[in-house]
């Protein structure tokens, strides 16, 4: 995303996420992808993800979906992302990522996402480390009675660690 029409189609790449718009309409979810195998890295920038939509109670990220599948083993990043109006019955009605290497989810916005269970803006599972650094994260509701991460979840297990830092909660 970020792309301008200078000197052409695509000409030019900025760090502009509202240049770039994926809206799903509240019909359906808006993007999706899968490392399944080797080391390559997974990396969303410049985009606006807008009013996706996942009805089923196992519903992950009705904006973005990135999930590692057990034999890829690559980095996965995602910056500079608006995620607005994202509706979810399930976990992370923005963003759901399952990394099997490091996380790294910076420079973005999360507003307006709503969940049925938890983690409204984000759910974010990784193997190694998370770092998630200069964000604002606001107006995000999961309706579930008695949730205590309304906003976000993280999960690691014992080897990786979470980085926060510079973020508004």
């Amino acid at each position: 995303g970020g792309w301008q029409n200078v000197f052409g189609p695509c000409g030019l790449i900025t760090n502009d996420a509202t240049r770039t718009e994926l809206d799903g309409n509240g019909l359906s979810q808006v993007l999706a992808t899968e490392g399944s195998s080797g080391g390559g890295n997974i990396s969303v920038r410049n985009l606006t993800i807008r009013k996706g939509y996942r009805t089923a109670p196992s519903a992950l990220a009705a904006g973005l979906s990135i999930e590692a599948l057990p034999a890829h083993t690559g980095d996965i990043s995602v910056e500079r992302v608006q995620f607005i109006s994202n509706l979810s019955n399930g976990m992370g009605a923005g963003l759901y990522i399952f990394g099997r290497s490091d996380v790294s989810v910076r420079n973005s916005v999360f507003f307006g996402n709503v969940s049925g269970l938890s983690a409204a803006a984000m759910n974010i599972y990784s193997n190694q480390n998370t770092y998630v650094t200069n964000n604002t994260v606001s107006g995000n509701l999961a309706s579930e009675p008695g949730i205590s991460e309304a906003a976000a979840h993280f999960g690691t297990p014992s080897s990786g660690n979470i980085y926060l830092n510079n973020n508004i909660f």
